[in-house]
């Protein structure tokens, strides 16, 4: 006779299944939103700068980024940048080539405006924000996947 644990391991396998076959679970799947308080800092950085103006959230959110709390991490993660795709929107564990990074530093080599568009720029502390996130990815997204 099978124990709990294993009756529950099957339920959870076979569950997973059904929803990666449904499609339910993005290619950069995470555990749970904001759980990192450096990731939920990212995220109130994103609503605060990148969505209140409805740029990157909505049913049709600008270079198909959808930057909401709830969103934005399957919507950036390891894919690649639309305006430059050598370039991954997020390269985990290197913000250096980021291209998030870059668009929001106003690098050379961005197409476009910096971002964001509107209201006011980020500080080099939000910036470093998003750069130490980035930087942290690397271990952490392996699991995610």
């Amino acid at each position: 006779m099978m124990k709990k644990n294993q009756v529950l391991l099957i339920l959870r396998s076979g569950i997973f299944a059904a929803l990666l076959l449904a499609g339910s679970i993005p290619s950069f799947a995470r555990q749970a939103p904001n759980a990192d308080p450096l990731e939920a800092s990212v995220a109130e950085l994103f609503q605060r700068s990148c969505t209140a103006a409805g740029c990157h959230s909505g049913p049709v959110p600008q270079m198909n980024m959808d930057l909401t709390s709830d969103k934005f991490y399957a919507s950036i993660g390891d894919e690649a940048s639309t305006e430059v795709p050598t370039l991954k929107r997020i390269d985990p564990g290197s913000p250096e080539t980021s291209y998030l990074v870059k668009k929001i530093k106003g690098e050379e080599g961005i197409i476009g405006l910096p971002m964001p568009m509107t209201g006011d720029r980020l500080t080099d502390q939000e910036i470093a924000t998003i750069e130490s996130w980035i930087s942290g990815l690397g271990e952490v997204d392996a699991m995610r996947k």
